[in-house]
């Protein structure tokens, strides 16, 4: 077998990384050019003393510009984003809009350690801006929310919103527009238990706009469905404009369906209020009725009707 010549393989390789080294150092020390992406920031004109609102851009405009630069090879390996933001100070007055040529002027460099220079602005090249005055409103919030309830469950109630109102700023001409922020959209299926989520919430679309807070608390009451009657109810008589009426039979059997705990402790003649409307009567028996609840569901009324009788 023949005998590997070790010290060799480590001259070979110390002659490579000589080489690459010395190749490195060639290809760093070139100038190149590369385009790279610089954040955009327009800063509305300065506040004036005698003025009480404040002007700001009112639409929106590109995050990024892409820049055209030059530099060493070493330079440009270490070059960064962020190293770099094109400023631009908008003019003008609340309602104006006005057009700007980006420059390479524009591009402030951040960092002192490379030398980078600016060649050209690449795109885009030119924006509009829009100023506005700011104003604050307060909106609903409206929830993106579908919950598909398990079967022998039940939502007891509407969908609960924390906080209910949310504050939004932004140029004033489109504020005023806002009727509601959406969240963001959630969907549950076989829902059998309390929902509790944070939803992100979503400016208008095509507005700058701020939103304080920036996450809703959206929750909802799921319950095991539940169906109990109760008897011995009361009915009442609304509308009978100080006559003294009353009804036959006075107390009916009522059946309620609904989540378990609030069937559990549901005051039946307190919660249920049955009633018949004096308005109605014609001669005939009156059908009971019952003031409506997001919390559960009368399912049957024995006897559905009474008789009107004078006391």
């Amino acid at each position: 077998m023949k005998k590997i010549n070790w010290g060799n393989w480590g001259i070979r390789a110390g002659a490579l990384a000589l080489a690459f080294f010395l190749w490195f150092y060639a290809v760093t020390e070139h100038l190149y050019e590369k385009e790279v992406f610089v954040r955009l920031q327009v800063e509305p004109p300065p506040a004036l003393r005698a003025q009480s609102r404040e002007i700001i851009v009112a639409n929106l405009l590109p995050e990024y510009v892409r820049v055209s630069v030059s530099g060493l090879g070493r330079d440009l390996l270490q070059l960064d984003g962020d190293d770099f933001i094109l400023r631009l100070q908008a003019e003008g007055a609340a309602g104006s809009a006005r057009s700007y040529r980006l420059t390479p002027a524009m591009v402030e460099n951040r960092t002192t350690d490379l030398e980078i220079g600016i060649e050209t602005i690449v795109e885009p090249r030119e924006i509009q801006v829009t100023l506005d005055w700011r104003d604050v409103r307060e909106v609903p919030i409206r929830p993106l929310v579908e919950l598909e309830i398990a079967e022998a469950h039940v939502q007891v109630g509407e969908i609960g919103l924390e906080p209910r109102t949310v504050r939004i700023s932004g140029p004033s001409r489109q504020i005023d527009q806002v009727a509601y922020v959406e969240t963001d959209s959630l969907i549950l299926r076989g829902v059998r238990e309390n929902v509790d989520h944070q939803l992100l919430l979503h400016s208008p679309l095509g507005m700058p706009a701020n939103l304080d807070p920036r996450y809703v608390r959206v929750q909802a009451n799921v319950q095991i469905l539940a169906e109990h009657p109760f008897a011995r109810i009361p009915v009442k008589v609304r509308h009978a404009g100080g006559r003294k009426i009353g009804v036959e039979p006075p107390t009916v059997q009522v059946k309620v369906r609904g989540g378990f705990d609030i069937i559990a402790h549901l005051d039946a003649e307190k919660d249920l209020e049955l009633f018949v409307d004096y308005r109605d009567f014609v001669g005939e028996n009156l059908v009971i009725l019952s003031e409506s609840s997001s919390l559960f569901e009368v399912v049957e009324i024995i006897p559905p009707q009474v008789a009107l009788v004078e006391r």
